[in-house]
């Protein structure tokens, strides 16, 4: 503009011109909304790392105005995140979420539209100790929050909410504990008791419940195994195994009465590893010390099929057997992290080995999961001497009590191991919460 200048000026004149002018309104009060149908948001918390539709915001609405706060509706904003590691491996999300209190819908809306309401899903007890405490408020500091008491093996109802498990947040107690809500009666045993007038609402940690669902274990993801053992003196090897081809063994007389296995009704005794029976088994585990079993189904189904084909021979095979031990050499690696050892219970040398500096079995591609083959690696905290055991190194799944003198009315050999069916309500009545008897390994 240069030199020259602009201005702006409003009154109640224009170059001398003009008059006063008033302006007056009546007072109006507007009239109330009704609240019938207006509800707070929902609590994301509850929907840990599974918040669908979620926009990110630089933003916290507690405190903005409220013309802001109309803007954004019904956002929540996330803050003060926090993510820890158990002593099981796994990871845990913890934050805080402000909703700016506009609505409180008990339902979660997926982004399809659709509305979740809560649901209630079987689980079972699988805590070592003889009950599970049902607390009122998520916090172990005290026992006078106890509402309820159910025994190893015993059913709880967890709260879902679509398929999100309602969970509590970890700063109400040590980050250890992942807090899941249920519904409980004391001392019931079996959901054929349930009893709803004596339904308790209360907290438990997740790590001491599993769903009760059958499960089965699709074994032939094992076919291609890569084992990688450098001994002390600088010797070692590097193979490939298939265990659905090497998948069973025997014990000898010491783990049975007979060199024959026995059986209970028409089940043949066996040891597997405890990820055969608990599909969430922690990697710092005892490996069927302190009773960590009791509230599992111990009868299983081993599905078989054929190698070669043979008009003279059964396709497929069903083994029906029962787990009467654990196989502790089902570990996937050594030396061990620090996170999966218990210093406390044992001293330093109990998770050394003289003989082997570093072993580890991985698919092809991939890493293994623990507690199902025998790789000869001891996990870290059961009470066997040998950290590794080379001629444990066998790659079996299934260990039958006795000898290869048991006549299981067809040739082991002939088949390869497909499936393994655990937790079957429609094969094992009255076999949960029933302690096993553990054996130690040969």
């Amino acid at each position: 503009m240069g030199k020259k200048q602009s201005s702006f000026n409003m009154s109640y004149e224009f170059n001398n011109y003009g008059d006063k002018v008033y302006i007056k309104t009546d007072t109006f009060t507007p009239p109330q909304v009704s609240q019938e149908h207006v509800q707070l948001t929902p609590d994301y918390s509850k929907y840990a790392l599974k918040v669908e539709g979620g926009n990110p915001v630089v933003l916290n609405p507690r405190h903005a105005d409220i013309l802001t706060m109309t803007v954004l509706g019904s956002q929540a904003s996330v803050n003060n995140i926090s993510l820890t590691k158990s002593k099981a491996g796994t990871y845990h999300a913890g934050f805080k979420v402000a909703t700016g209190r506009l609505t409180d819908n008990p339902a979660k809306t997926s982004k399809e539209g659709r509305r979740y309401e809560i649901h209630y899903v079987w689980y079972f007890v699988v805590t070592g100790a003889n009950n599970l405490s049902i607390r009122g408020t998520r916090s172990t500091k005290s026992d006078d929050n106890i509402v309820a008491k159910v025994p190893a093996g015993g059913p709880i109802k967890v709260e879902y909410s679509g398929d999100y498990t309602v969970r509590g947040s970890t700063e109400d107690d040590s980050p250890a504990y992942d807090w899941v809500k249920v519904k409980a009666i004391s001392d019931i045993r079996s959901k054929q008791n349930w009893n709803e007038k004596e339904e308790k609402d209360g907290w438990v940690p997740r790590r001491y419940v599993r769903e009760d669902i059958k499960r089965t274990i699709d074994m032939r993801r094992y076919r291609n195994l890569f084992v990688s053992l450098v001994r002390v003196d600088g010797t070692g090897k590097q193979e490939n195994k298939n265990a659905c081809e090497t998948w069973y063994s025997f014990g000898n007389a010491n783990l049975a009465s007979t060199d024959i296995c026995p059986q209970t009704n028409g089940r043949w005794h066996v040891q597997v590893g405890p990820g055969v029976l608990d599909w969430e088994y922690p990697d710092d585990g005892l490996v069927g010390q302190d009773h960590e079993f009791t509230g599992f189904v111990k009868y299983i189904d081993v599905y078989l099929k054929l190698k070669t084909p043979d008009n003279n021979k059964e396709k497929e095979r069903i083994l029906k057997c029962v787990v009467k031990g654990m196989k502790a050499h089902t570990f996937w690696h050594y030396p061990y992290d620090n996170c999966e050892k218990n210093l406390v219970r044992y001293k330093a040398d109990h998770f050394k080995s003289d003989y082997v500096t570093n072993v580890s079995v991985d698919l092809c591609p991939g890493v293994i999961d623990s507690g199902l083959v025998q790789t000869g690696i001891r996990y870290p905290n059961a009470n066997n001497e040998s950290v590794v055991k080379e001629s444990s190194m066998d790659f079996s799944i299934i260990e039958f009590f006795g000898g290869p003198n048991t006549n299981f009315g067809f040739t082991l050999r002939d088949y390869r191991l497909e499936k393994i069916v655990v937790n079957d309500d429609t094969i094992t009545p009255n076999t949960r919460g029933i302690d096993i008897e553990v054996k130690n390994e040969i």
